[in-house]
């Protein structure tokens, strides 16, 4: 959802600096779908947790120390991909600082005149959550600031999960937790949020799906905006899932 020849020129975007950028943003989207699976893991080991704590407390704290750790490594990653989004940041920041060079970039953003009915569309076809605040924000940001804007919006979203990673991992590793694990107790704190697990991690869900639509907000935007490499011009329609009815026709 991105990749090298996301947006490259030909006619319709400035070319010196997009290749750069594109290869960087391709290792930013490597760095959100690792953010996700290490998320997912942080979500088994807690299930582990729950099933073991019941029949053998010492394996569930062993489960207990696997989500401590994965959370860590969360934190971790989310350093890794504020550094890789600055890297990309860079590449266009040269661009950006004239004005003729950043008006190309943005230019084909504003003059998409179809982003409101592609919005529709793209939610009709299960593409994008029905749901407009995620969505309008990336439109407006790519209309007045371009890629630059977008990554810049990225990282803010990204600085956005530190605090709730790390309030995660401090209830883990409380010992009131491990005390309660201990006693088969620890998923009816949850269950009675005698902690904060529950909110923090559907926080913390919440915040990791709006991130998904940002990414996935700007891939149609971007693709639908921009001339490809190869010349191809998309509409939103392009874009769009086919049915199984019109699958079996084409068969």
């Amino acid at each position: 959802m991105g990749g090298i020849n996301c947006g490259q020129s030909n006619n319709r975007s400035p070319h010196n600096g997009r290749a750069g950028f594109s290869m960087h943003y391709a290792f930013v989207m490597k760095d959100v779908f690792t953010l996700n699976k290490i998320y997912s893991e942080v979500n088994i080991f807690l299930e582990d947790l729950v099933v073991n704590e019941l029949h053998n407390s010492q394996k569930a704290l062993e489960n207990r120390n696997s989500v401590i750790k994965a959370l860590k490594t969360l934190n971790q990653e989310l350093n890794t991909t504020k550094t890789d989004i600055k890297k990309a940041e860079l590449t266009l920041e040269p661009y950006f600082a004239q004005r003729e060079l950043k008006e190309g970039f943005i230019r084909p953003f504003r003059e998409n005149n179809t982003i409101n009915e592609s919005h529709e569309f793209w939610v009709k076809n299960g593409e994008l959550l029905d749901e407009n605040y995620v969505f309008n924000t990336v439109a407006k940001v790519l209309k007045e600031k371009g890629d630059l804007g977008y990554l810049q919006l990225l990282e803010k979203k990204i600085e956005n999960l530190y605090e709730n990673v790390q309030s995660l991992g401090y209830e883990f590793a409380s010992d009131v937790a491990e005390e309660e694990i201990r006693k088969g107790m620890f998923q009816l704190a949850i269950r009675d949020a005698k902690n904060n697990v529950t909110a923090l991690m559907t926080n913390l869900t919440a915040k990791l799906s709006a991130l998904f639509s940002l990414v996935s907000s700007y891939c149609l935007l971007e693709y639908t905006s921009h001339t490809s490499l190869t010349g191809a011009n998309l509409t939103f329609k392009d874009l769009g899932i086919d049915s199984e009815k019109d699958m079996k026709k084409e068969a």
